[in-house]
């Protein structure tokens, strides 16, 4: 059950641990910045930028670097930006939204203000316009960052699709009015449609150029970048997910004809783009293209051309991981150049500290001499972090489908709310079994989810007490019938994380020969996911108690080696995984006691506060009277109370839901007969409120009887219920 992306996870992850330390050494203390070289002393914006950037991908990696970001991030505000200088402003907006985007260090620097409007005001100024046809001012590399700048300005609960919206403004509210240009709105709007609609023209251009065979004007920069800039534009106008459905739909028709300001969404055209793109690399990148700078006015950098750590870390973060798939095959041989082309250079003596080794990584389109640059290393970094992603994201993906679950979505409550709650028994008075899993799984989770080392959004997050505060997995026991299954998987969707169930069969599907050997596997896949949560359901089997004289040395050995599984798979802490039981007695001390699983939760039947609140939902639908409603309510709540301790507090979820429909039938039949006696009353009015309050009892007291009679939790089931519901570990 071996996957095909874990040897490019386990090479990643290798290659990304080896990177640790590369970034410091090119950190100039006193300038608080970042230098080209290690023996420059020059401050360099573009390196700056290419670290944060770095950063930005994925900071909790960072957070042990020993470089302050936010000092950093001042000492960019203090440099002397050329807004002239395309790559440099619009890599100062991006780098300024993303790492400051409530605006508190421009709005607390005025003197920059200006400078950050200057920056925008030349983006806008270098945009493509239709005149201008195949000879625009900016290569498709420079479109691109000038597009990602201009889309970081948008306000992100504004429609996206027009300047003039009167709901929401175009622009963040959070910028200063002195750091946008005059009539910034309209002219974003503009200079992104018609980006858009240019990369459109070229990545068709491009493909038709590579379809002739003309492989002299066939150029993959521009195809790859032209695409990612038509994807990430359509992207935030539409605020739809990358690669997806969108409002433009409309591969019929032609970048003019589709009756809106973007061009259409085209997937086929898209996916043929990202596989001429992935077709031209050689030995793990690609030949030089069209240069970053195209007129001579422009700064130049050290190297002209694009780096192809740079170019694959743009693309994965901007298109869909399903479209990359069948390109795994060239990222692998990317993944092979970035380790041999690591490059080393030794670093003098300086101020009385031993020699350094430098390593890090230089732009093929240099020559070999000279080592280490810092943004090269950055870039490459970024890439490594990224891919790094995407594998993992990919392997994430593949494992669920292999096991029979589902991938991630987006965050949804709904199904966490209607779950009926229960109460746990403990010194804490009101503890019940949502309010305890929401405050010490869901509410941790989810703030791990949303956590910021780098404070770009405030305090920066201790990522260190989040995860101590957060439990990863619990032991879920109780009598069928407890909704079990559907807290895990209602927990999981809330989160919006993966969900999977693990049961008997799925440890036995290789024969009862091979139970050891698939235990291993399975656990080998589990092991990989991130962001999942995993259900052990009723494996008893596996985990039976070791000193039953009756157990064999076989069983025995199985609950070891499950044993050693579970906490192989606690200790990474990538995933939420609960076991389900009915039988916890029956297992093995060592997998209940504290350690093994943060928590250990009886999962008993509905408590009466939910079961009353159920229940007037249930009438709510009805539309019935307030009279009406109020009588209903009493009367089933009175119904309750006489028989809590008997039977009714042990009726299970469904038992629940059937006794609940059956009443508010019979209230309704009463009203029915009520309305069908008095035709006149345009409200119906209840007479001899206590003679229908007790004819009501005692016709749920009969609906009660019903289920009663096949009810789960009785006999030796409520016996083990009582005994049970003690035992929690909160």
């Amino acid at each position: 059950m071996e996957h095909e992306n874990t040897k490019m996870v386990v090479e990643l992850e290798s290659l990304r641990l080896r990177t640790s330390g590369m970034l410091r050494e090119f950190y100039d203390e006193d300038r608080q910045g970042m230098t080209t070289a290690a023996t420059f002393d020059q401050f360099s914006i573009l390196s700056t930028c290419s670290v944060l950037l770095t950063l930005d991908a994925d900071p909790t990696r960072w957070r042990g670097l020993a470089i302050n970001v936010d000092s950093i991030l001042d000492a960019l505000f203090q440099e002397s930006w050329e807004a002239d200088n395309t790559l440099q402003a619009a890599l100062l907006v991006v780098v300024n939204r993303l790492f400051d985007p409530s605006c508190h260090r421009l709005k607390a620097c005025p003197a920059q203000q200006a400078h950050f409007a200057d920056c925008i005001n030349h983006i806008l100024s270098k945009r493509p316009t239709r005149q201008a046809g195949r000879l625009q001012k900016l290569s498709a590399y420079l479109r691109y960052w000038c597009s990602r700048a201009l889309i970081l300005l948008l306000n992100p609960l504004s429609p996206g699709d027009a300047a003039t919206s009167n709901d929401a403004p175009y622009l963040d509210p959070a910028l200063p009015n002195d750091a946008l240009p005059k009539n910034a709105a309209a002219r974003v709007a503009l200079a992104l449609e018609r980006s858009a609609e240019v990369s459109y023209d070229d990545v068709c251009r491009q493909l038709a150029f590579r379809a002739a065979g003309d492989s002299v004007t066939f150029d993959v920069v521009v195809l790859a970048y032209s695409l990612i800039t038509y994807v990430a534009i359509g992207d935030a106008l539409s605020h739809s997910s990358p690669m997806t459905s969108r409002t433009r739909m409309g591969a019929r028709n032609d970048a003019r004809g589709a009756g809106s300001a973007l061009p259409p969404y085209n997937p086929a055209l898209a996916k043929a783009a990202i596989r001429a793109t992935f077709d031209d690399m050689r030995n793990g990148i690609w030949e030089t293209g069209q240069p970053i700078f195209l007129a001579q006015t422009e700064e130049g950098g050290v190297s002209d051309f694009v780096f192809s750590p740079d170019m694959v870390a743009s693309m994965l973060e901007v298109l869909s991981l399903d479209d990359i798939r069948p390109h795994l095959d060239a990222l692998q041989s990317h993944v092979s150049w970035l380790h041999q082309n690591e490059v080393h250079r030794v670093l003098p003596a300086r101020n009385g500290a031993v020699a350094t080794l430098l390593r890090g990584w230089r732009s093929h389109h240099l020559s070999p001499e000279g080592g280490p640059l810092a943004w090269c290393t950055a870039q490459a970094i970024r890439c490594i972090v990224r891919l790094e992603q995407a594998a993992r994201s990919l392997s994430t993906t593949d494992i669920l489908a292999k096991l029979g679950g589902t991938s991630g979505s987006a965050p949804d409550p709904s199904m966490w709310n209607l779950l009926l709650d229960s109460d746990l028994k403990s010194d804490q008075a009101d503890l019940t079994l949502k309010s305890l899993l929401y405050t010490r799984m869901l509410a941790p989770l989810r703030a791990l989810d949303a956590a910021d080392a780098l404070g770009r959004r405030g305090p920066g997050d201790d990522l260190v007490e989040l995860e101590a505060a957060a439990c990863h997995s619990a032991i879920l026991f109780g009598p069928p019938g407890t909704a079990k299954t559907t807290i895990v998987a209602a927990l999981a969707k809330w989160l919006g994380w993966g969900f999977v169930t693990i049961d008997t069969s799925v440890f036995l599907a290789e024969g009862l020969s091979n139970v050891a050997s698939c235990i291993s596997s399975v656990f080998n896949l589990l092991m990989q996911l991130e962001r999942v949560v995993v259900l052990f359901d009723e494996i008893e089997e596996f985990c039976l108690d070791r000193t039953d004289p009756k157990l064999g040395m076989e069983s025995r050995m199985l609950t070891t080696a499950m044993l050693t599984k579970l906490a192989d798979l606690a200790r990474k802490r990538r995933c939420a995984f609960f076991l389900a039981t009915n039988r916890l007695r029956a297992m093995d001390a060592a997998v209940t006691r504290p350690g093994r699983f943060d928590l250990k939760l009886f999962v008993g039947t509905p408590n009466l506060t939910s079961r009353m609140r159920r229940f007037s939902e249930r009438l709510a639908i009805r539309s019935l009277s307030s009279d009406a409603t109020n009588l209903a309510v009493k009367a089933f709540e009175c119904m309750y109370k006489r028989c809590w301790n008997t039977d009714g507090r042990f009726l299970t979820f469904l038992e629940t839901e059937r006794l609940a429909a059956d009443a508010v039938d019979i209230v309704t039949a009463e009203l029915e007969n009520e309305q069908h006696h008095q035709p006149h009353l345009t409200k119906v009015l209840w007479r001899a409120e206590e003679e229908q309050h007790e004819r009501l009892v005692t016709a749920f007291e009969s609906c009660l009887d019903a289920v009663r009679s096949v009810m789960t939790v009785r006999d030796a089931v409520r016996e083990e219920y009582i005994i049970s519901e003690t035992m929690s570990r909160c």
